[in-house]
């Protein structure tokens, strides 16, 4: 797509003739470009984290108070499914509760989770739909918030035309800093004579020809002051132009 760019540059008599540059009388930069695009879909991994299925008492145990009973395997097995099943009515259509493939029989490395998908997520989507599924849950569950860890993800459906942008935006960031150089050095910028992409950060597209979904971080994520919900499309170039 650079090599695009480069013929639609109208100064560029030079462009076409080849990908490498001259040994001289050029400037060589290197530019930068930043696209952030909203996420199309976030997904919500809340981990539970049973600490080997310990009883839970009741404040004033200590003092002689009957104890609530213990927590077994198949209770916490079960107060999962109907959390995912309380997310799925409202509004995360694909909740699911899962066991780790390795370690689901142990109950020290046991740490089941749910996973789920939130699509165009908004602050106030999100946080609406957390609240309307923390009304319905069951008072008898509040045990379940103990030992949680919450970690969101964030895709992006197509990143092309964001790319393309983000690749525009390195070459100008590339020109602006070449044409500074040019005037300092007291010589005069010509057109571009070679490019060589450095690499994209695409996290959060979908990439060909795999089709893989590589999630960005983001998200609701501890620790941030305001959640990111947007994805950055980063591609950095190095362009030789000519001098004069």
């Amino acid at each position: 797509m650079l090599a695009a760019l480069l013929a639609a540059d109208p100064a560029s008599a030079q462009t076409a003739r080849s990908l490498n540059a001259p040994a001289d009388h050029t400037i060589v930069v290197t530019g930068r470009g930043v696209v952030r695009i909203p996420a199309d879909r976030m997904r919500i991994d809340i981990r539970f984290f049973n600490r080997g299925i310990v009883p839970v008492r009741q404040a004033g145990a200590a003092s002689g108070a009957t104890p609530a009973p213990i927590i077994t395997a198949a209770d916490f097995d079960a107060a999962g499914k109907t959390i995912a099943d309380v997310l799925r009515m409202h509004g995360v259509p694909d909740a699911r509760w899962m066991l780790p493939v390795l370690g689901a029989l142990s109950p020290q490395g046991a740490s089941p989770s749910i996973v789920g998908t939130i699509a165009k997520p908004t602050r106030e989507r999100v946080e609406a739909i957390m609240r309307a599924a923390l009304v319905a849950m069951p008072d008898s569950l509040a045990w379940m918030a103990t030992n949680v860890q919450i970690q969101t993800t964030l895709g992006v459906d197509d990143c092309g035309p964001a790319e393309a942008r983000a690749q525009q935006a390195a070459i100008a960031d590339a020109r602006v800093r070449a044409a500074s150089i040019a005037q300092a050095a007291g010589v005069r910028l010509g057109s571009i004579v070679a490019v060589n992409e450095l690499g994209s950060s695409l996290g959060g597209c979908r990439t060909k020809p795999d089709d893989l979904g590589i999630l960005s971080a983001g998200g609701f994520n501890a620790g941030q002051a305001e959640p990111v919900l947007d994805v950055p499309i980063i591609v950095s170039a190095t362009v030789t132009f000519a001098i004069h």
